[in-house]
């Protein structure tokens, strides 16, 4: 496990949660979506505090291979392993957080896929498409 307390890291797992996530999970500030009361069972809201703090290592495996019988999908297959932990790091301060915090987090957002270096090349080209 890599350490989980990087301000890139950060960053990043919040703008991928704000692109992948947060239409189930909700945000801070975020209103109930259509997909996040239609899904049964009802997903966690990981910024409300009456949610709990999971190991980071189950919420990696969570993140990685989804949970069958439920909305939550394998996103490993589309994301490296350096992306998913980047997710559970931003995971482990989403508890509480506010929705200015957040937005600074997330700041112009944006996500990634399959991209084990996290570069300034990657995300001009994820731009110019």
């Amino acid at each position: 496990m890599p350490p989980l307390d990087g301000q890139d890291m950060l960053s990043r797992g919040a703008k991928n949660f704000s692109a992948m996530c947060a239409q189930c999970h909700l945000a801070p500030g975020m209103e109930e979506t259509e997909l996040s009361l239609g899904l049964y069972p009802a997903p966690p809201v990981f910024y409300r505090s009456e949610h709990g703090i999971h190991d980071p290592a189950a919420t990696f495996w969570t993140i990685k291979n989804g949970l069958k019988l439920t909305g939550m999908p394998a996103w490993g297959a589309f994301h490296s392993d350096q992306q998913i932990w980047e997710l559970v790091a931003f995971l482990s301060k989403l508890k509480g957080m506010g929705e200015d915090e957040y937005s600074i987090l997330v700041g112009e957002g944006g996500h990634s896929h399959n991209s084990a270096d996290h570069s300034d090349d990657h995300e001009a080209s994820h731009e110019q498409h």
